[in-house]
């Protein structure tokens, strides 16, 4: 019984699946199927980089503050007394602010202003269908 409703939702999907093109005929620049052409009509057309040039300057890290060498133990001495130990001061040092601050590089799909169509997973129309078909099955079998 369930297989005779849903054999007509399966049908019309098999039917989207093969009338779709294939994703290999779709080129990944172009927003359309793909038209092969003879080579002889075609016209080498230069194509300026959408991208913009990386920045040359470096990136600059701050310099690593450089560690104060330990200072040797003094020699045991002769005293009776044992010496002081040195108590810990209260508050850590803070580092001093650099002045040079760090320079930071935006990733490639930043530097493209976002998302693009090509970004877009290809089997979401596909995805689409498929609830649409499922819907109205569903639909449609309420009513009986």
């Amino acid at each position: 019984m369930l297989a005779r409703r849903l054999a007509p939702p399966l049908s019309a999907l098999l039917a989207l699946l093969l009338a779709a093109p294939a994703s290999a005929d779709i080129p990944p620049d172009s927003g359309g199927p793909y038209v092969p052409r003879r080579r002889h009509d075609l016209e080498p057309v230069p194509i300026a980089d959408p991208t913009p040039a990386p920045d040359p300057s470096p990136i600059v890290a701050p310099e690593p503050e450089p560690t104060p060498e330990p200072t040797p133990a003094p020699p045991p001495s002769d005293d009776p007394e044992p010496a002081p130990a040195p108590t810990p001061s209260a508050e850590p040092e803070a580092a001093p602010p650099s002045d040079t601050p760090a320079v930071v590089q935006p990733t490639e799909s930043a530097s493209k202003g976002g998302c693009s169509i090509g970004d877009a997973d290809p089997g979401a129309p596909l995805l689409l269908g498929l609830g649409l078909i499922l819907a109205i099955a569903a639909k449609r079998s309420r009513r009986r």
